[in-house]
């Protein structure tokens, strides 16, 4: 009962029931994830992917991921079964692996012939072109390339040494080439 203005009481209204809680995100000591990639989370785990078992250890061991988030559970299936795909996510939901996974894949399953690029990724800045080929190299960090030795990932940016980039490239193709203007 709760006083009324007149100085009586009157039976108060129940309050509402508390709010359904939220269930429990992980907590994933030493990996990357942010607080914006566990909002995005989903049950699917990249354990169940056809993917090679390197990239599923270095998935688990290098990244410290089990479970896709919204993004990366709806574009891997169809980028790996060679579907074109656009997708669209806020920063820190996964979009880098949803690429990078598939057209790995690829370039593992249909190695490019000698002195070809298997994946080109072009990105609009210098910063994102270098994290992208930061991510590629976490993920092929366990896979070798056809001929036994690691999988090569370059980085070329415009505004740099042209002449040792472009050396570099003739020298050993690599396997994926990020690039920007």
């Amino acid at each position: 009962k709760v006083p009324r203005v007149d100085g009586g009481l009157e039976n108060a209204p129940m309050p509402p029931p508390p709010p359904q809680a939220e269930r429990p995100r992980p907590k994933l000591e030493g990996s990357r994830t942010s607080s914006t990639t566990l909002a995005n989370m989903t049950e699917e785990r990249f354990a169940d992917l056809p993917v090679a078992e390197s990239t599923k250890r270095a998935l688990a061991e290098v990244f410290g991921y089990a479970l896709m988030t919204k993004v990366q559970a709806k574009t891997i299936a169809p980028g790996l079964s060679g579907r074109d795909v656009v997708a669209k996510a806020k920063t820190g939901t996964g979009k880098t692996l949803a690429f990078l996974i598939p057209g790995l894949e690829r370039v593992f399953r249909e190695p490019p012939p000698r002195g070809h690029v298997g994946l080109l990724v072009v990105s609009p800045t210098r910063e994102l072109a270098q994290q992208t080929a930061d991510e590629a190299k976490a993920l092929v960090r366990f896979a070798h390339a056809p001929g036994g030795g690691p999988v090569r990932i370059q980085v070329v940016v415009g505004g740099t040494n042209m002449n040792r980039e472009a050396s570099e490239f003739r020298s050993t193709p690599p396997a994926v080439l990020v690039a920007t203007p």
